[in-house]
């Protein structure tokens, strides 16, 4: 029994017939839409290996944050990022990842915690489908970014946008096996 039908996930639809199909059945949104779905379901659940994505979500979480600060202090030099908290409190989040407020790192632990479940879940090799899906969970996690520059196709990001998914990528998937 596959772990999708143990699980009561529904597999995306696959060609019939390869020889003839020229064109994927569903576009590239609605597969990644249906992967993230998949994906957020075994994590709400805490199925198929939950526990190890959590582990490698926090071990991911402070790096990403101080890659993200390393790029930062390199375009901006080292000034504070001012950010307003849940309770409307001015943050500078310009700070190492332990020292960062815990409400900040929370949002990148979840984006980690997908990531993780997804690498395991969907096995895949390239670092740019994974990163277009990154992105796309970014976007569902980040409503304010909603209409702004960054609500596009990944494949119409900037390089150094591009980057940042591709930067997430690395970082939690060297913690996989």
């Amino acid at each position: 029994m596959s772990i999708a039908s143990r699980f009561n996930i529904t597999p995306l639809p696959i060609p019939t017939n390869t020889t003839t199909c020229t064109k994927p059945i569903i576009n590239k949104e609605e597969r990644e839409i249906g992967q993230i779905n998949n994906i957020d379901e075994v994590n709400e659940h805490k199925l198929c290996g939950y526990e190890k994505s959590s582990i490698i979500a926090r071990k991911s979480a402070i790096e990403m944050h101080n890659k993200w600060r390393e790029t930062f202090i390199s375009q901006n030099g080292n000034i504070p990022r001012i950010k307003k908290n849940n309770a409307g409190i001015d943050v500078d989040i310009n700070v190492i990842g332990e020292l960062l407020d815990l409400e900040f790192l929370e949002f990148n632990y979840n984006i980690a915690l997908f990531v993780a479940s997804y690498i395991k879940f969907y096995k895949l090799s390239s670092i740019e489908e994974c990163a277009s899906v990154i992105h796309r969970k970014w976007l569902m996690m980040s409503p304010w970014a909603k209409n702004g520059s960054l609500d596009i196709s990944y494949d119409l990001l900037p390089e150094i946008e591009k980057q940042k998914d591709r930067d997430i990528y690395i970082i939690v998937s060297k913690y996989i096996n």
